[in-house]
C-alpha cells in the first residue's frame, strides 16, 4: 500500500492540488492545516514540528541487504485538533494523535508523512482514516522537523480494513492552506511589528489631511 501511493503521489497528485501558505513568523513551531477533498470532504489540524522523536524504527531488509521496508520516525501527539469529514467517510476527531514518517533515502528527499487514527498502526486493525503527505524537508535534518509549511505536501485521506492493503475509500485532496501560528515567544516582536505598521499609516493618513 504504502510503496504504490507513494509513487503515485510523486508522479502525478502535485499537478493537480493546490497549495496556499500563509506564514507570519518565520521560526513558529506551530504550523495549521485546513484542507479540501474532491468529493466534498473537508479537515484540519495542528502540527508541532518541535515535538521530540519518540520511536525510530530502523528499517527491515532481506536476506539479500536489500531495504523491505523504510525506516520509520514517530513523534507522540505532535498532532492536535485533528478533524475531517466528507458526505462518504463520515466524521473523525482526533486530539492529540501522532505524526509517522517513513523515511526515504537523502538523495530522494522525499518522505511520505501519515497521520492517522491510532488503529492504523496496527495491520490486524481496522484503520478507519489515514492522511498522507509527502514531507519535502532534508532528510539530513532528520529527526528535527521543518518548520517550513511548503515541506507538507498533503495529498490524500484513506481507510483500510484489517489485514488489507488495498483502501476502502481514498479521497484526494485538492487544496490545502497552511498557516504558521506565532508561538509566545514570537508574540513581542510580532506585536512590535504591528504597532510600526500602525505608526507609519496613521502618519500616512495624517499627510494627507493636512495636504
Amino acid at each position: 500500500m504504502i510503496n504504490s501511493v507513494f509513487v503515485s503521489a510523486i508522479a502525478g497528485v502535485a499537478l493537480t492540488t493546490a497549495t496556499v501558505l500563509t506564514s507570519t513568523a518565520a521560526q513558529a513551531a506551530l504550523l495549521k492545516f485546513n484542507f479540501t477533498t474532491d468529493q466534498g470532504g473537508s479537515g484540519s489540524f495542528v502540527l508541532n514540528t518541535e515535538t521530540p522523536l519518540s520511536l525510530a524504527i530502523p528499517p527491515q531488509l532481506d536476506a539479500n541487504g536489500n531495504v523491505v521496508a523504510l525506516p520509520v520516525n514517530v513523534y507522540a501527539n505532535a498532532v492536535s485538533s485533528f478533524s475531517f469529514s466528507s458526505p462518504g467517510a463520515g466524521s473523525f476527531q482526533y486530539d492529540p494523535i501522532d505524526f509517522a514518517l517513513l523515511v526515504s533515502s537523502p538523495s530522494l528527499n522525499s518522505s511520505l508523512g501519515l497521520i492517522g487514527s491510532p488503529a492504523c498502526g496496527d495491520f490486524s486493525q481496522d484503520c478507519p482514516l489515514q492522511l498522507e503527505m509527502i514531507y519535502r524537508g532534508a532528510v539530513a535534518n532528520l529527526p528535527s522537523l521543518s518548520i517550513d509549511p511548503s515541506n507538507y505536501f498533503l495529498f490524500s485521506v484513506v481507510a483500510f480494513k484489517a489485514f488489507a492493503l488495498e483502501a476502502t475509500f481514498v479521497e484526494k485532496i485538492t487544496s490545502t492552506t497552511a498557516t504558521v501560528i506565532p508561538t509566545p515567544a514570537l508574540l513581542p516582536g510580532l506585536i512590535g511589528f504591528s504597532a510600526a505598521v500602525i505608526r507609519k499609516r496613521r502618519a500616512a493618513a495624517k499627510e494627507r489631511v493636512l495636504n
